[in-house]
Formats: structure tokens, sequence, C-alpha cells
């Protein structure tokens, strides 16, 4: 499985959020993702209540297990291109992300010493000219066409960092991203013209365990 595979809402993708971004992702919404992540397992959990603003963002929260080769493996993923107020927002994903992602089983409380949970807030939707008028490793994208054999509509997304993760360039993250819209035809020239594609930008910060709990100590001793 490709570990930099995304598991996208159902969201519509004309309601997309335009709005202006004010806010970026920190270490605090962080550890306010492992807090509930953590409160799951053990309801006497101390949840420190968030100093960040509760302005609503399009958001994906992440998780990797981190492996003793230096690779990553993708535990689960979930957000919306629906704006979320981000404390309510972040704790619904912290979780869905966890349990919910169908790709993957259900986080298991001996695995969460090995995560690093990550935080994506969305913005600066726009409409493309066309399936390259994109940067990699700058936007996230998003395609929408419709299946040449059987009129399917069909749409994915990769966020911003996986073109890099991944070493793509242009035409292999969007084969890539066709494939994980479920068309298993031929990509053709014709196939590639057809696509709408949004493209969007990110800013995401990621922690793993150790550093959840030293941050963590470092807010708590500023209360």
């Amino acid at each position: 499985m490709n570990p930099g595979k995304l598991e996208e809402t159902n969201d519509p993708l004309s309601n997309l959020t335009c709005q202006a971004f004010n806010m970026a992702a920190t270490k605090e919404m962080v550890v306010y993702v492992f807090d509930n992540l953590l409160r799951y397992f053990d309801k006497e959990q101390h949840i420190i209540s968030p100093s960040f603003e509760n302005d609503s963002y399009p958001l994906f929260v992440s998780y990797h297990k981190i492996k003793s080769n230096g690779h990553n493996q993708l535990r689960g993923c979930k957000g919306s291109f629906r704006a979320h107020p981000l404390h309510s927002g972040l704790a619904d994903f912290a979780l869905n992300s966890a349990f919910d992602d169908n790709r993957f089983s259900p986080v298991d409380p001996s695995e969460v010493q090995q995560l690093e949970a990550s935080v994506n807030l969305l913005f600066q939707f726009e409409n493309a000219r066309d399936a390259y008028d994109w940067e990699v490793g700058v936007h996230g994208i998003i395609i929408d066409f419709s299946d040449p054999n059987n009129g399917k509509h069909r749409n994915a997304t990769y966020l911003p960092h996986v073109t890099i993760e991944q070493g793509w360039d242009h035409d292999q993250a969007l084969e890539s991203l066709i494939r994980k819209a479920g068309y298993n035809g031929k990509v053709t020239p014709s196939l590639i013209a057809s696509i709408k594609l949004t493209r969007y930008q990110s800013s995401e910060t990621s922690m793993g365990y150790e550093d959840y709990l030293l941050y963590k100590d470092h807010l708590l001793k500023k209360t």
C-alpha cells in the first residue's frame, strides 16, 4: 500500500472553503490531537484546553508509525474539505483517523508510543487551468473526472507533502491519483485533459510521542 495515500471524505468539492488564511498549524494542535487519542484509551487522561483560536478551517489529521529503519508507515488519515471549528474538528479527526480509516486496522494502545501525529490546515483553494497547473511540493491537488468506461464521477486528493515524499513528478502524481480515485483503465492524454484539478496549500506540523510528552510538559508549566 502506498504510504502517501490519504483517506478523503465525501465532501462535495464545489463547496471548498476559500477563506483567507491567518493561522498556522502549531505544536499545541498536535498535543491536542495526542491528548484526545490517549483520552479514548484512558478516560483519566488530562486534555489541555486549547489556547489557539477556534477558527474554522478545512483540515486533516494523520498518524504515521515510526519504523526502526527510518521509514514511517501511514496508520490513518482523515479530514474534511469543509471548514470545521478547530477545537471540535481536531478532536473528532484525532479519533476518526485512528479508528475509522478503513484501509487500516484501528490504532492499538501498544502502538501509541511509536506514532507521529500530523495536523494539516488547508487554505488557498484555486481552480487550476489544467491538470499540470500546480507546483510539486507546494500544492495539494484534488482531481475530478468522469470514468470513460462507465461515466462514474471520480475524485481523489493528495496533500502537498505526498509528491515530495514519493519523489513524483506531475505525471507520476496524476497517474497515482487517478488510480486512487478508482479508475483502472488506460490513462490517456484525453483522460488527463478531461480532469478538473483544484490546487490548494497546507500548513502542516508533526510531532512524535516523545516530543509530545516534552511539549505538553512545557505547556503545563506555562499555565
